[in-house]
């Protein structure tokens, strides 16, 4: 932009409200409309590359959605970024969601395209094998670039599945072709396991330096932004930020979430002590937003309606909680129990297709459960497919940390223990931080883990990729009491053990592991019925 050209800024919100209106980028101009730009927002609808869960290829219109908000003026850094330079929308960029190879060559040309009329590109994703294409083009411009990586993750491994291009190993591939300057090399809020401490040997050879979440926390944004700086000099920055940096509380809406992140206010704050580099252009992204939704769900097979909303009877008092029961001695039925859970001590008929999860839910309702909360994933379905067999209210949420925190909630009001079903990995990790909120508060949950097959345990892995080699080892600090389960016969005694540790004083969390094919195995055992999990009495305080 020439020094005599105003640009062209937001759309005026006190004259069209925030939610009107095209959702370009902070509602600035669409880059048809200026001509040219000095900064070019676009998105990159893509997430083929990712190895977990999907949805970033839906982040770049989530951000433009969220960024209405965004005012002119920024009083952390006394500046009106839109007036000092000229923003605009570039739209996004078409790409095959089918061929990754020919995905990376469209956005490495379309992003030659956009920096050779003079623009920095502002790239919102899409996953993170975005990255490659971009520093392809920014190098062609400036040549090597120093680079700032936020993540949780190092994105610098090999392969996946023999796949060179996918969202774990941009910048291993980057590093292979020369488009980085290899003495200003960033990692930024990594944190949680790896395949084994060759990855990090691997990474520092590259050049890559590593700062923490933990290193954050520990040493504070302006210390971190400010060593930073010294490393970067004066040589021309790209910043990719992957939204994962970010701890669960603060962004959920991610394909791999990993517990302990960066707050949003560490971010910033890192970011604002970089104002004074030379940064040429940045991408966001793995924003996965369709896991964000805080909806939950009953686990039921759809039922007609008989009433229509405006015939619909007016609503009965919700009738008296009844009185938990978890002795086997007690005689009376569970109300709305099946013909075959007998609470009388008689031996019931087993269902045809029982398994190891239908062992978990029976215990579950023969220690008087009434609501179960958690989200499916494929390791844990045997225990969900039960949940779809049994009488149990089922309250699902689109991401663990949400189910972690109803369960915490759930426990807290109730003084009920409340049951938390999770799949092994990446899921099982992110309730880490409602698990220790529970921890604090002494509230009754009992987290019921899937874990890999048995013949992956051990460091087998047989392919297996969300193994964790103990993953009992992340939550023995948070929860209460561990309990692993390597047999049907073990699953019963196993989750009343943990029902008695979690309702004996004080209250807390706890955490039984069961491998995913002992939950998908048939089982001719009984039928679990009442089960006695009485917790224990606190020792006289006297001496």
């Amino acid at each position: 932009m020439s020094s005599n050209e105003t640009p062209r800024g937001p759309v005026d919100s006190s004259r069209v409200p925030r939610y009107a209106g095209p959702a370009t980028f902070a509602r600035l101009p669409r880059l048809d409309e200026v001509g040219r730009a000095d900064v070019a927002v676009v998105g990159v609808p893509f997430d083929s590359g990712v190895s977990y869960r999907p949805g970033a290829r839906f982040g770049g219109n989530a951000i433009r959605e969220a960024s209405r908000l965004l005012r002119p003026y920024n009083p952390a850094q006394d500046a009106s970024p839109f007036a000092l330079a000229q923003v605009a929308d570039g739209g996004d960029i078409a790409v095959n969601p089918f061929n990754i190879n020919e995905a990376v060559e469209t956005v490495e040309a379309a992003a030659d395209d956009l920096l050779g009329t003079g623009a920095r590109l502002m790239t919102l994703g899409g996953d993170h094998t975005i990255a490659l294409p971009l520093l392809r083009s920014v190098a062609k411009k400036h040549g090597p670039v120093a680079l700032l990586h936020f993540d949780a993750h190092l994105d610098t491994w090999d392969t996946y599945f023999g796949a060179e291009y996918t969202h774990g190993t941009p910048f291993r591939r980057a590093v292979e072709e020369g488009i980085l300057d290899t003495e200003a090399l960033s990692h930024v809020g990594t944190r949680g396991p790896l395949y084994g401490k060759q990855d990090l040997t691997d990474d520092e050879k590259m050049g890559f330096g590593i700062v923490t979440s933990a290193d954050v926390y520990r040493r504070g944004a302006d210390e971190v932004a400010d060593q930073l700086r010294q490393r970067i000099g004066d040589r021309p920055l790209y910043i990719s930020i992957d939204i994962d940096c970010l701890d669960p509380a603060h962004a959920p809406g991610t394909g791999t979430p990993e517990a302990g992140g960066m707050t949003s206010r560490e971010l910033l704050e890192i970011l604002r002590g970089l104002a004074s580099c030379n940064l040429v252009s940045a991408d966001v992204v793995e924003v996965a937003p369709r896991t964000t939704t805080r909806r939950s769900r009953r686990w039921r097979p759809p039922t007609p309606r008989t009433n229509s909303r405006r015939s619909c009877p007016a609503r009965s008092p919700r009738p008296a909680r009844p009185v938990r029961r978890t002795r086997a001695s007690d005689p009376r039925p569970r109300p709305g129990a099946p013909p075959d859970r007998r609470p009388d001590g008689g031996r019931a008929e087993p269902s045809p297709g029982r398994n190891g999860g239908d062992l978990v839910v029976e215990t579950l309702a023969g220690l008087g459960a009434t609501t179960v909360f958690g989200l499916p994933g494929q390791h844990a379905l045997g225990m969900f497919d039960a949940l779809r067999r049994s009488d149990l209210r089922y309250v699902g949420l689109r991401v663990e940390n949400n189910a972690g925190f109803a369960a915490d909630a759930y426990g807290r009001i109730t003084g009920e223990a409340a049951p938390l079903l999770l799949s092994t990995g990446p899921g099982a990790l992110t309730s880490l931080a409602a698990l220790q909120e529970a921890r604090a508060a002494s509230a009754p949950v009992l987290a019921i883990s899937s874990q890999i097959p048995t013949a992956g345990l051990g460091g087998g892995r047989h392919g297996y990729l969300h193994e964790l080699p103990d993953q009992a080892a992340s939550f023995r600090g948070v929860v209460k009491s561990v309990h692993t389960v390597r047999t049907q016969s073990q699953i019963p005694s196993a989750i009343a053990e943990a029902w008695r540790s979690a309702l004996t004083a004080p209250h807390g969390p706890v955490w039984v592991e069961i491998p995913q094919d002992v939950l998908l195995a048939k089982t001719a055992l009984p039928v679990v019925t009442a089960v006695d999990a009485t917790p224990d009495d606190l020792a006289p305080a006297w001496n």
